[in-house]
């Protein structure tokens, strides 16, 4: 008997349990759902199952419901309230089922004959009053209420007895249920015979955590550091997430989010939201194929495979570094579990997780990691370095083997990746320039994830990362979760160096308070803080406090200084290489810059993925510059070439050995800075040109902003060259596809928000000129990237700019601009305000998509701008403000008439009263007549005319409108003849979604619309085709009880069993032709 870990589960993973233990218990007979509203069960199943056992088999129609708390309370009372009330609140749903009916159709809610309860809440079965016996008292108490024959109530204790019982569903639920050694429970249900498996994946998670243990501030320039465990610098990141429904939602039954004030809402609200509480809740679900039922692309195109996530940040960021520590914490979790004895050094490791992590947040499931850098990848599949392979698995099965020194085939890595849960980190795409194999990897991994994955049933957590720059939606966003790295805050900045200092002088606390001083007083300047957004940048800032330098204002100087601090700590080192660096200083900054010019250029060229050179490469380039200096004595020259390698290899500032033969730099945006430096080593003619060339490229973005960073600051003659450049690059056409994209306005704005032109007011302005072209090719998604603009030196310019384009014809409505307009609104930006008050064209028809947008920030708009909404009410069809009304947003302040009537028309979508129809014995057919009843009818009397004082300029569906509630007010089928021939030509069901009006009027505007004229129509109304007054109550009065199809005079044969999902009773084709002189009538149930 094992001890189950249920609370590893969440909300989503428990429903998956129980659906698997449903499968295996009550037969092939269940049917289960998938994600998504469900009609209040997880599965359902209809006929003679082999359950209970040992007792009479349940025949008929039941369903089986879970219910999940993720942090069940100490007091068994506590829960088993808590169980109760999730009961309740299921069974109130059910209507009393009658003796006649045999089945429960979905999206009915009827109650169903047997009914299966389950819970992760162990529930006391002490007498009368433990949580069993109480929940089995309600249960009994609906069966003699509504008609349910039976139940069971699977609490945490039964659960576990399947467990026990169910091996294959333990095992495939290890990661998520077992604790103690679960690696070797697995690999004992596994029985792979050839290789000492498990020996082999413990060596693995054991070397991938001696690697990663420590934090890599050597690649910051902190050449001094003593190994300083991540867990100790580590941070959570914050994550920018979509409001649509595309990421995680594992929302659990326990938090009724109603009960919440105001208050905690804004709270909830303002909360950032950090990537690895995201991610470990994602690694949290089952993620086999087989496990998950919905995983189809949606019609609005929103991701709906889970397990699949990229996460995309900007240079030095920390997508590498979030990616390894998830790692880690995997690791860490498996092997803290897992009986093995551990080298001493492999326990130190695990200490400083476990002790130093602090609020982290852990993974629940023990997946088993593998972390692919996928630049080395690129090089495997290319026959470049040491491994070479022909697919992702290859590669895999030969880096497990190198890196274990154990023989491992294809076969049994496919049996461990069916048999357990794996997180698979694809890091670096950006790593992998397009120009070389890029594609082929793609292709490798597209490979891996839809064939391997798929034909082993695996349970994959991926995980890939990216820079945004030059991402071309690799990752199709229809499979792949996009989470785009959010910049720190104030707090978050000041949180990360606060750790970094406390790590670099653990015990000199007066030192690590004067540091984190004066990176508070940082974080307080506005100038200051914004160079304070990324870990690296947060890095670099503390090494300039550490070395005694003033925290600078702009991106380019950030870095110079940086490298500045750096070197002038290795002269002070007394190294032997310390000489070199005070006696060759200029050469040796010409070397970084070399040295990152030609190793952007490497991997920007065709067909490369290397970012190193070699030692003679190196070499090559340290004599080519010795000798241009004057070193002309040949031996003395191979000397200095000779020192100044072994120098880099060790360590020379930032240049770096890669590898036993190769030189590098760690940062890519260290060598991105070198690079740009380079650019400057020539005439200023030269370094224009060259400036040109790379400012259409991506990839050389970064460059370019260095770059222009320098310009800016020291070059100021430069600037207005600069920015001319971007003006032309708006002009050059390459093809239709570039027009709208104005790539230099793009440029423009990148240097703005780099901050090049900081404290510089004229060429601010003048960038900003240049910039604000892409408000004429501006996204809606991309608003938020313009906000700071709107109150920054040049806001004027952004003013007249946004003003002057919103000056249009008002029958254009230019989306994405008056959504900036509204942010800017919600900013409490005076200027947009004033936009919106005098400017908004009210007479488009994007106006009602448009105001759904803005009604969920009503409190933040102005009151005079519903003022001009109220007036504009009747311009429109009211068609067009139904999405505004959907739900329940509409705040309580704007229900005035006719918003009012139009908002309970709109909002309530009623479920059909369908009809069940009988035969002529009064036995239950397979049909049944959909009704919408007088409800319907009651909604749309309130209606009413249209007031006196509109205006002439009304949209005439506002009139068919008031002729549908004239019809509701005196429901009769004279009235409907009156009212349906007033009604004009144009006026169609299409102005009614799901059966909004009442069905007697749909019915007309569908016979209309199949070609039938008006006169034709109104004769079989009168003939009573539609059935006449007396017919409509007696079809009302009978929805419960049903209603014998001889009593409609309708053919039996003719009758169709559809979904109810509309409303109505509507008329095919048939029904309005004459046969024999006799109407056939066909009922069409949509």
């Amino acid at each position: 008997m094992h001890d189950y870990q249920l609370e590893r589960l969440n909300t989503r993973s428990f429903e998956q349990l129980i659906q698997a233990l449903g499968l295996e218990i009550i037969g092939k007979q269940l049917m289960v759902f998938g994600d998504g509203p469900d009609g209040g069960r997880e599965a359902s199943f209809d006929g003679l199952i082999n359950y209970p056992s040992g007792g009479k088999c349940w025949d008929g129609c039941g369903i089986v419901q879970a219910k999940f708390r993720q942090y069940p309370d100490a007091l068994a009372k506590v829960n088993a309230d808590w169980a109760i009330k999730q009961l309740n609140s299921e069974l109130s749903k059910f209507e009393p089922r009658r003796e006649s009916e045999k089945q429960v159709v979905r999206g009915e809610r009827i109650c169903p004959e047997y009914y299966v309860f389950a819970t992760n809440l162990s529930l006391s079965s002490v007498a009368k009053t433990g949580g069993k016996d109480r929940i089995c008292s309600i249960l009994d108490n609906f069966k003699k209420s509504h008609g349910l024959k039976d139940y069971a109530v699977w609490d945490r204790d039964q659960i576990c007895r399947f467990l026990d019982v169910y091996r294959d569903i333990r095992s495939t639920y290890a990661a998520w249920l077992l604790s103690g050694d679960v690696l070797a429970e697995v690999a004992d249900f596994v029985r792979l015979k050839k290789t000492d498996f498990l020996k082999t994946i413990r060596r693995y998670l054991e070397v991938g955590l001696l690697d990663d243990q420590f934090a890599k501030l050597s690649q910051g320039g902190y050449t001094d550091a003593t190994a300083i465990p991540l867990s100790r610098v580590f941070v959570d990141l914050p994550v920018k997430v979509s409001n649509e429904r595309n990421y995680i939602d594992s929302s659990s039954d326990e938090y009724d989010f109603n009960d919440l004030s105001d208050e905690e809402l804004d709270l909830n609200e303002q909360e950032r939201v950090t990537f690895l509480d995201l991610f470990f809740e994602e690694g949290r679900q089952v993620l086999k194929p087989s496990a998950n039922f919905n995983n189809k692309l949606g019609s609005a195109g929103l991701r709906q495979t889970a397990g699949r996530v990229v996460l995309v940040g900007g240079p030095g960021q920390g997508k590498t570094t979030i990616s390894q520590f998830a790692c880690q914490l995997y690791r860490a979790a498996l092997l803290q579990e897992d009986s093995a004895k551990r080298s001493p050094q492999v326990r130190a490791a695990l200490s400083h997780i476990e002790n130093q992590a602090g609020d982290i947040p852990k993974p629940k499931v023990l997946r088993y990691p593998l972390r692919i850098d996928l630049k080395k990848l690129a090089e495997s599949l290319a026959g470049e370095g040491g491994l070479s392979s022909s697919s992702l698995l290859d590669y895999l099965v030969k880096h497990i083997s190198e890196r274990t020194d154990c023989e491992l085939s294809k076969s049994e890595f496919r049996k461990w990746l069916s048999s357990y849960p794996w997180l698979i980190v694809l890091d670096g795409l950006d790593e992998v320039p397009a120009s070389s194999n890029r594609k082929r990897m793609m292709d490798a991994i597209r490979d891996f994830v839809s064939s391997e994955v798929h034909d082993e049933d695996a349970d994959i957590l991926i995980l890939a990362t990216t820079r945004p720059q030059g991402y071309s939606d690799e990752f199709d966003p229809n499979f792949y979760l996009h989470l785009p790295l959010a910049s720190l805050n104030a707090n978050e900045a000041l949180k990360y160096g606060s750790r970094l200092a406390s790590a670099r002088h653990p015990n000199n606390n007066l030192r690590v308070d004067d540091l984190c001083s004066a990176l508070k007083r940082a974080t307080e300047n506005p100038a200051t803080v914004r160079l304070m957004e990324s870990p690296l940048q947060v890095t670099i800032m503390l090494a300039l406090i550490e070395g005694g330098g003033e925290p600078p204002e702009q991106r380019w100087k950030l870095f110079h200084d940086y490298y500045d601090v750096i070197y002038r700590r290795e002269k002070e080192r007394n190294t032997i290489f310390s000489k070199i660096l005070r006696t060759y200083e200029p050469d040796i900054h010409w070397l970084h810059h070399r040295a990152g010019w030609v190793l952007q250029q490497r991997n920007a060229a065709i067909g490369s993925t290397a970012a190193r050179l070699s030692h003679s490469e190196f070499e090559e380039i340290v004599e080519t510059r010795l000798q241009k200096r004057g070193h002309s004595e040949s031996e003395g020259r191979a000397t200095l070439v000779r020192q100044i390698r072994e120098a880099a290899t060790d360590r020379l500032v930032f240049l770096v050995g890669n590898s036993a033969n190769e030189i590098g730099f760690e940062i890519r945006s260290l060598q991105e800075f070198m690079a740009a430096e380079h650019i400057f080593s020539g005439p200023e003619s030269c370094v224009l040109e060259t400036i040109r060339e790379i400012a259409p490229h991506s990839y050389w973005r970064n460059v370019f902003l260095f770059a222009a960073g320098r310009i800016f600051f020291e070059k100021e003659h430069l600037t207005d060259s600069l920015i001319g450049i971007c003006g032309r690059l708006n002009e050059v056409i390459v093809n239709q596809e570039r027009k709208f994209i104005a790539p230099g306005s793009r440029l423009a704005l990148a240097m703005l928000e780099d901050g090049v032109s900081r404290n510089q007011p004229e060429n601010s302005r003048a960038l900003s000129r240049c910039a604000a072209r892409i408000l004429d090719v501006l996204l809606p998604d991309e608003t938020s990237r313009l906000l700071e603009l709107f109150s920054s030196e040049a806001k004027e310019v952004w003013n007249e700019e946004l003003g002057r384009r919103l000056q249009v014809d008002e029958g254009c409505f230019p989306y994405a601009l008056w959504k900036l307009c509204l942010d800017l609104v919600r900013g409490g930006n005076k200027f947009a305000e004033n936009l919106m008050l005098t400017g908004f064209p009210w007479k488009s028809d994007s106006v009602g998509v448009f105001l759904s947008e803005v009604v969920p920030e009503i409190s933040r708009i102005p009151s005079e701008f519903w003022i001009s909404f109220r007036n504009y009410i009747y311009v429109h069809s009211p068609a067009i403000w139904r999405r505004m009304f959907a739900g329940e947003m509409l705040p309580q302040s704007l229900r005035f008439s006719p918003i009012k009537e139009l908002f309970n028309i709109y909002s309530q979508d009623f479920e059909s009263d369908g009809i069940t129809l009988l035969d002529n014995d009064g036995a239950e057919t397979c049909n049944a007549l959909v009704y919408n009843g007088d409800r319907r009818l009651a909604q749309w009397a309130e209606l009413g005319n249209l007031p006196e004082e509109v205006s002439a300029d009304v949209h005439p569906v506002w009139g068919d409108f008031c002729l549908v509630s004239e019809f509701a007010r005196n429901c009769s089928s004279e009235n409907l003849i009156r009212q349906f021939s007033l009604m004009s030509s144009d006026f169609s069901c299409g102005e009614s979604v799901s059966g909004e009006f009442p069905w007697q009027i749909n019915a007309c505007l569908i016979a209309r619309q199949l070609g039938f004229s008006v006169e034709e129509i109104c004769k079989v109304i009168h003939g009573g085709g539609l059935g006449h007054v007396a017919d409509w109550e007696r079809w009302g009065a009978a929805w419960r009880g049903g209603i014998r199809i001889s009593e409609l005079g309708f053919p039996k044969d003719k009758f169709k069993l559809v979904s109810d999902q509309h409303q109505g009773i509507v008329f095919s084709a048939n029904a309005w032709r004459h046969s024999g002189g006799v109407m056939r009538r066909s009922l069409l149930l949509l």
